[in-house]
């Protein structure tokens, strides 16, 4: 059934999101997604805006389609999909717009969004905030998103150890410590 509202190609975006949703697989056939995605009329995807649709299906296209944006490494064209998302709470869409953001080096933005992940929850976010408080040589608040990180996600030993740009909190009083308590 066309709706008339969007295009063929972009229904048919939406239609494999929501069956994708359904049975609850994101890992869907990227390679069918990927397709319609460049062939559709970028008109409404761009706004992730569609008439008659649920906030939640809107939220789920718009962060599919900047997933696949990001796992092709195009992360300009990532970043409206996955801010639109952001703007909605969508934890994971905070923390890939700010990987999004700092492969395309804009690192004030990248730490912008690693702040709003970390502050929903996401560990990650926390982490990456963390390594943004490093390139602004700010090792004391640094640590302490770097220990809240930590209490939220997996940090191993070798993760925390081999990034570069902690380097700031390793001579922080609380560090050694705080490095004895993560995993292997």
């Amino acid at each position: 059934m066309h709706l008339g509202i969007v295009s063929y190609q972009e229904e048919q975006i939406i239609k494999l999101i929501r069956d994708c949703n359904k049975y609850n697989q994101w890992q869907c056939d990227i390679l069918k997604l990927r397709k319609i995605v460049f062939k559709a009329n970028f008109g409404n995807i761009k706004k992730c805006k569609y008439l008659n649709r649920t906030l939640d299906d809107q939220i789920d296209i718009c962060y599919i389609i900047g997933r696949e944006f990001l796992n092709s490494k195009e992360y300009v064209d990532a970043i409206p999909f996955l801010t639109k998302a952001c703007e909605s709470k969508e934890i994971w869409a905070c923390t890939d717009l700010s990987f999004a953001y700092s492969q395309s080096k804009n690192f004030m933005m990248s730490k912008k969004y690693s702040k709003i992940s970390c502050e929903l929850g996401d560990g990650l976010g926390c982490y990456n905030f963390a390594c943004s408080l490093c390139r602004d040589k700010n090792p004391s608040e640094a640590m302490t998103f770097l220990a809240r990180g930590a209490k939220i996600y997996k940090l191993t030993k070798q993760m925390v150890s081999e990034d570069k740009e902690l380097d700031c909190v390793r001579s922080h009083p609380e560090y050694d410590e705080f490095f004895k308590t993560l995993s292997e």
